[in-house]
């Protein structure tokens, strides 16, 4: 190459910025038909100094006339489903077998040679509704659970209570009458709590001489009596 040529492209690489260190660079650039390529590859990788290692990392990523017109090579993908034209092998991978497996036969539960599924059939069938109920009576039941036994039951529970509460002496000795007790209920009732009167209705003889004497206490149409025992709970 002439002294005239490599003045040329001395001043074309001078022009983009471009220092040409040493002489094996010089070498390699004057065998080069066109500077452009490497120009704009330098460019996009921010070079400035031309060495030999430079140049030839520069020329690498630059294409050439073989590499434009090769077609770019089709890159295999894993999502691929269809085969491939040289080999005929599917890409990617088999999900589920095309053919069913054949049904069966049941296996014999447990083995039991008497077992058969036509003693147990899939069709519905009228069942008998007839139900027994079996009490088993404990030794420690007295009655028969007849709705007398249940009233006889609290009847005695409330005469239990009475004696209970005559017995404990937990009630005040200065009886109040009920006219009295009902009067005075909003003293002994609020938001806060709520005050039960439980008490104990002596005996009374209402006004009429022809109604006869009654017990209160045992009574569900209790007459006005006189007196009665009240006792407060909270």
């Amino acid at each position: 190459m002439s002294a005239e040529d490599w003045s040329a492209k001395h001043r074309t690489l001078a022009a983009a910025g471009l220092l040409v260190m040493g002489v094996d660079a010089q070498e390699k650039l004057q065998t080069l038909p066109n500077l452009m390529p490497l120009i704009e590859a330098a460019s996009a990788s921010n070079t400035v100094k031309l060495t030999s290692r430079t140049i030839d990392e520069l020329l690498a990523i630059v294409p050439t006339e073989a590499t434009i017109e090769a077609e770019p090579p089709r890159v295999a993908s894993l999502q691929a489903t269809l085969a491939r034209p040289e080999s005929g092998q599917v890409i990617g991978r088999t999900l589920a077998p095309v053919g069913s497996s054949q049904p069966s036969p049941a296996p014999r539960p447990h083995g039991l040679e008497h077992f058969r599924l036509d003693d147990f059939p899939m069709l519905a069938r009228d069942v008998d509704s007839e139900i027994e109920i079996h009490f088993d009576i404990t030794g420690s039941s007295k009655t028969e659970g007849k709705m007398s036994d249940m009233k006889a039951f609290f009847s005695d529970r409330l005469e239990q209570i009475r004696r209970m509460m005559l017995a404990g002496r937990a009630l005040p000795r200065r009886p109040i009458s009920i006219v009295e007790a009902w009067r005075n209920r909003q003293r002994h009732t609020s938001r806060e709590y709520e005050v039960t009167l439980v008490g104990l209705v002596s005996d009374s003889v209402s006004s009429s001489k022809t109604r006869p004497r009654t017990s209160p206490a045992r009574s569900n149409h209790l007459p006005e009596p006189h007196h009665c025992t009240p006792l407060w709970m909270a």
